[in-house]
């Protein structure tokens, strides 16, 4: 590792005794593969002589991998885990008899595995010493206490962190092998080591597969469908996930139908159970490509199931330090560690349900559904136009639900709390709030009413007692005086519950003389009892980078707007007031809080930059599945789940300032009050921004607030229909725009040639992105005989050279429309240019791939002679040209082609091909 030191004599001695090492090791692995070809029980894989051999082969492999890091170590390392680990594996399920495990060959099989497991611990710690990695990466321990996370805050070179990668995934396959045995441990083992490699490595696609096989096997499908689609959209992708993920979804298909056909709808259980396949159903027909009926119905059923599920979710009131530590909680409601990102077996006697409706669970569905819109986007779908409605419809009845119970949980506290956070039109006074129950809306109330009767007492008696229990558990004593005999909230509880003859005018004392109404503080623990809230964190901040999106959602989501602006306004927490009197914030981050609202600091201080990094839980719980989020390694402070809660507040709020900044959101913020309102006064769209140039823009901080009726919460007997109707209007309005913008995007797609010729380094880096392209034929793909030569020649070093080369085999053998090599007499001669020799062989390759272009150049003006534009495109994977003596751009021009990068291509193309099927 330290050949940058090493004199000219020690590193000629050092190829040599690598070179020495390989040739160990290929007799090694064939005294390996002779001993697993004798071998004809399962004791014989692991006798001692079997045993001896595979150590030593481990062991020269190990030396090779310090000796000689690069593409060399890479090949031991494969040929370390196969040969010693994977393959006696494999070889034991082949030989043993029948499906099952005997005890003895159970036995073998455990002593072998945990033998890998020491084995690859060991080798981490040598690569930590070797790189500098100073933290320790991994240990035997799968529940580590929660202050023990994963930061990693080393930066070794690249062979170093793909080694790293390696060695932990390699660990997560030897704990997920073990979950086949009798006698199993925990399925967190494995989880911990994938997540720790993704820690690395997120573009790891076969790492995301594999973790979402153990969650499959381990009853979580929405987690597994989570990372399967992470495996299919990475930049390394393992297509082999797409076939794991259709038979996930097939399961959850055929459970859906089931239900439908059987009315299979009677418990809160049942709606949860419900949901949930009806939510992999639509990411099946979405992938899958369905009719756009089927996906239109399977939306509004998913919005329907998402209604009923929350109108049955009670978070129980629990305190913000029950919810808020779960960092990387899971969908089945279980307490997590901060370290393995899944929930901790704490009654491992207990069977968790398949699903159960938590904050945790609702941010994973949410998940599930940026990534299939990713993905859908990614392949240029008409279905994406769907995803992102659906999307938004999603986010605005989360938001309702949370407006609606928070606004309800201060009524009950403090009414006259809601003319200080919402505008004249959306206040509510307890009157009101009396009205509407005698509408319909009593059963909620009485549930809360509920906990606090005593049987006998007089239903007048019962409803003031009950509403002062719950002032008294929110309640923070402010100035009292010393000579006041005041009894503490635990002596009052209890003196209050003994005495059943406490008069009206007693309890209205006691509440004149301990309780001033709502403060900051108990705001703030409103707010964080309101778990839904980190969902509608993760789609608001999926929805500001979807520029798109928001200008769809100008003049066909008004209600989307509406409830934003409601949402911000409840969460408006009184900094000033809480920095003056709050037991559970620290004062120090209250003011870092407000001054990232505020954005007052010209420059960011080291610790507000610190509070920009720290991640909320679901920030943990997603940063491997969408790269925008952060990871433990960015944490530096150590904040209390009401500090979370509170910058979770903050966060919201900036989202709120970010939108209102924009000329085209209906969005508006009022400096002075502080309130958020909706108004499409002074918006500029995108029809208009023309005829708009030189007209000054209303001041957004003065805007008029809106209509009472605009404001009011829509209500219940009107929020389904009010969801299918933003869904349709949104798509719509879709629909609208592609017809708007076919003529540009015809345009655009005669630009990008008729005939597509690829370099080498297009197929040996960038193979699924010619796949993508004959998915959707728009052109005739010509492979030039030179570039079949060079992956003939790298074959041998290269695995994406052996991928292509089998790839084109299959192509060429069953034969195909849109692409073919390069015929014999396909090729002219580049007239007036001076040709290199053949001993400069990279310029004689590229000379040779431009005249098979400047034929089929000419072949088609010659046919057309109304052809202005370049027909023929030079694709390349580099994006950086070897220096030459000529220009490759030009030289690309003068055979009448275009040359650009494969990336930068296919972005035109799916721009170009958006919404064609």
């Amino acid at each position: 590792m330290r050949k940058s030191t090493l004199t000219t004599g020690e590193r000629a001695d050092n190829l040599e005794q690598v070179k020495k090492l390989t040739k160990h090791v290929s007799d090694c692995v064939r005294r390996a593969n002779a001993a697993l070809g004798e071998a004809g029980v399962v004791a014989a894989l692991f006798s001692p002589q079997a045993v001896a051999v595979r150590a030593r082969l481990r062991e020269a492999c190990e030396k090779v991998i310090t000796m000689a890091p690069g593409p060399q170590a890479r090949r031991m390392e494969e040929i370390l885990w196969r040969k010693v680990y994977y393959e006696p594996l494999t070889s034991a399920k082949k030989i043993r008899k029948g499906t099952a495990w005997s005890s003895t060959e159970a036995c073998w099989v455990y002593g072998h595995l945990w033998t890998g497991l020491a084995y690859y611990h060991q080798l981490l710690h040598t690569l930590a010493q070797a790189h500098h990695l100073d933290r320790g990466l991994a240990d035997l321990l799968p529940y580590p206490a929660q202050d023990e996370d994963e930061n990693i805050s080393a930066s070794p070179g690249e062979n170093g962190i793909d080694s790293v990668h390696r060695c932990l995934t390699c660990l997560g396959d030897l704990t997920r092998y073990m979950l086949d045995l009798p006698s199993p441990p925990p399925y967190h083992l494995p989880v911990r080591y994938y997540l720790q490699a993704l820690h690395y490595h997120r573009e790891g696609g076969l790492t995301h597969s594999n973790l979402a096989t153990v969650y499959t096997n381990s009853d979580q499908p929405l987690l597994a469908a989570a990372h399967y689609l992470r495996a299919l959209t990475c930049e390394k992708a393992f297509e082999a996930a797409e076939g794991n993920l259709k038979r996930l979804l097939d399961k959850s298909r055929a459970f859906y139908e089931t239900g439908i056909d059987n009315g299979i709808n009677k418990t809160a259980a049942d709606h949860q159970k419900m949901f949930l396949h009806t939510v992999l159903t639509l990411v099946s027909f979405l992938i899958n490509n369905r009719a756009t009926e089927e996906v239109a119905r399977l939306c509004q059923d998913v919005l329907v199931q998402l209604g009923k599920v929350l109108e049955t979710y009670d978070d129980g009131d629990n305190d913000v330090s029950e919810r808020s530590p779960s960092p990387s909680a899971t969908p089945n409601g279980h307490t997590p560690t901060v370290q393995n990102g899944c929930d901790s077996p704490v009654e491992p006697a207990k069977k968790s349900p398949l699903f159960s409706l938590t904050p945790e669970s609702v941010v994973a569905f949410c998940a599930v559904l940026v990534l299939c819109t990713q993905r859908l986007k990614k392949q240029g779908l008409s279905h994406t136009s769907m995803a992102q409605a659906l999307l938004v419809s999603v986010l605005l009845t989360l938001i309702s639900h949370v407006t609606s119970r928070l606004e309800q949980r201060i009524s009950l506290v403090d009414p006259s709390f809601l003319t200080t956070l919402l505008p004249d039109s959306e206040k509510k006074t307890e009157t009101d709030i009396k009205e509407n129950e005698t509408d319909g809306q009593k059963g909620n109330k009485e549930n809360f009413e509920s906990i606090d009767k005593v049987e006998g007492e007089v239903a007048k008696k019962k409803k003031k007692k009950g509403r002062n229990n719950r002032l008294r558990n929110l309640r923070r004593r402010r100035k009292v005086n010393d000579d006041s005999p005041v009894l503490s909230d635990d002596d009052t509880g209890s003196d209050d519950s003994a005495k059943d003859d406490d008069s009206d005018e007693d309890v209205k004392i006691e509440s004149d003389q301990e309780w001033e109404g709502l403060s900051a503080s108990e705001h703030l623990e409103l707010i964080g009892q309101e778990g839904m809230l980190s969902a509608v964190y993760v789609l608001c901040d999926w929805l500001k980078k979807e520029d798109e999106v928001i200008q769809l959602c100008i003049k066909t989501a008004d209600s989307l707007w509406t409830a934003i602006a409601k949402l911000l306004n409840l969460l408006r927490v009184d900094f000033d007031q809480l920095k003056s009197n709050s037991n559970i914030v620290r004062h120090d981050v209250i003011k870092l809080v407000q001054e990232s609202v505020s954005g007052s600091t010209d420059s960011q201080s080291p610790m507000l930059e610190a509070l920009c990094k720290t991640p909320l839980p679901e920030d943990l719980m997603l940063h491997t599945l969408i790269s925008s989020y952060l990871s433990a390694s960015h944490k530096s402070l150590n904040l209390k789940s009401s500090e979370l809660v509170l910058l979770r507040i903050g966060r919201l709020a900036v989202f709120g300032r970010e939108l209102n900044k924009r000329q085209d959101a209906p969005l508006w913020h009022n400096t002075d009050t502080g309130l958020y309102t909706f108004s499409m006064e002074g918006v500029i769209v995108e029809e208009s921004k023309n005829k708009e140039v030189g007209q000054e823009t209303t001041s957004r901080e003065s805007s008029a607030s809106p209509s009472e009726d605009d404001m009011l919460s829509v209500p219940p007997a009107k929020k389904e229909s009010k969801r299918l109707a933003g869904m349709q209007s949104l798509t719509a309005q879709w629909l609208q725009h592609e017809v708007r913008n076919l003529e540009e995007r015809t345009a655009r797609r005669a630009t990008l040639g008729l005939y597509l010729v690829p370099d080498a380094s297009v197929l040996i880096n960038h193979l699924p992105a010619i796949k993508m392209l004959l998915s959707k034929p728009t052109h005739m793909i010509i492979i030039p005989q030179t570039v079949i030569d060079l992956l003939d020649q790298q074959k041998r070093e290269s695995l994406g050279a052996r991928d292509a080369i089998r790839w084109l085999e299959i192509k060429f053998r069953h034969g195909s429309r849109f692409i073919r090599s390069q015929r014999p007499h396909e090729r002219t001669h580049l007239p007036l240019i001076k040709y290199p020799k053949r001993k400069d062989k990279e310029a004689w390759e590229w000379y040779q791939i431009l005249e098979c272009c400047h034929y089929l150049s000419a072949q088609v003006q010659q046919n057309s002679a109304s052809v202005k534009a370049a027909t023929v495109t030079l694709l390349t994977g580099e994006h950086q040209l070897p220096n030459s003596s000529f220009s490759h751009s030009g030289l690309a021009h003068a055979a009448g082609a275009v040359l650009e990068h494969i990336e930068e291509f296919m972005r035109k193309w799916q721009t170009s091909t958006k919404g064609h099927s």
